[in-house]
C-alpha cells in the first residue's frame, strides 16, 4: 500500500521531531531519521532540502504563538496576588489547547535547548520579556535584576522537567500548578523582605 505524501511528509517531522528532542537538534541525524521513519535519506531530502528545514516547521508555529501569547499577556499588565485567584486561574486553563499546549511541547523544549543562531536569538530577546514581566509581578522593575532571572530560568527548566517526565496532559497540569504556587510564595516573601525595613 503505497504512503500518502503528507502521510509520510508527516512521518518523517515527527521523526525529526523526537531525534531533535531525545539528542539535541544539532546531533540529530539525517540517516537515523530516515531509518526511524521507514523510508530512505534521498526520499527525505524530497520533503525537506535540508534539516534547519525541519527545525523550522517544527518550531516557527510554536515559537510564535508562544511569542504573540507573552506579548499579549504583558500588555495587560494585570497583578493577581491572592493565591486563591492564582489557583483558580491555574486550575480553569486547558492544558490542551493554546497556549499552555506549546509550552508543554517537545517542540518548546527543542526551541529552548538548540544553538541554532536564528533561535538562540528569538529565545534571548523572549526571555528579557519574560523576565522584565517577572520582575514586574516582583513590584521590582530594576534593570539587571538576578532574582527575576533566576525565577524565569527556573520556569523553564521545570516546564522543560515536565515534557521530558510525563506525557500525560493531566499530570503535567498538577506539577505546573504546584509549581506556580511555589513561585508565586516565593515572589511574595520576595516581595515582604524589599517592603520591610527591619
Amino acid at each position: 500500500m503505497q504512503v500518502k505524501k503528507a502521510d509520510m511528509e508527516q512521518t518523517i517531522l515527527m521523526t525529526a521531531r523526537d531525534e531533535f528532542f531525545i539528542h539535541g537538534y544539532e546531533d540529530a541525524s539525517l540517516r537515523t531519521i530516515a531509518k526511524k521513519a521507514n523510508t530512505s535519506l534521498g526520499n527525505i531530502y524530497h520533503y525537506f532540502p535540508n534539516k534547519k528545514a525541519m527545525l523550522d516547521r517544527l518550531l516557527e508555529p510554536v515559537v510564535s504563538r508562544i511569542d504573540v501569547f507573552l506579548h499579549e499577556h504583558v500588555s495587560s499588565q494585570k497583578h493577581v496576588t491572592d493565591m486563591k485567584e492564582i489557583n483558580r486561574l491555574l486550575e480553569a486553563a486547558n492544558f490542551e489547547e493554546e497556549p499552555m499546549h506549546s509550552l508543554l511541547s517537545k517542540e518548546f523544549a527543542i526551541f529552548i535547548q538548540t544553538k541554532d543562531p536564528d533561535y538562540m536569538k528569538r529565545r534571548d530577546a523572549i526571555m528579557k520579556v519574560f523576565e522584565g514581566h517577572i520582575a514586574w509581578h516582583m513590584h521590582s522593575p530594576k534593570a539587571n535584576n538576578h532574582f527575576a532571572a533566576i525565577i524565569s530560568k527556573m520556569i523553564i527548566e521545570c516546564a522543560i522537567h515536565l515534557i521530558r517526565c510525563d506525557d500525560c496532559v493531566k499530570h503535567k497540569k498538577q506539577d505546573m500548578i504546584e509549581m506556580f504556587s511555589m513561585l508565586c510564595r516565593c515572589v511574595a516573601v520576595q516581595h515582604t523582605d524589599e517592603e520591610d525595613p527591619s
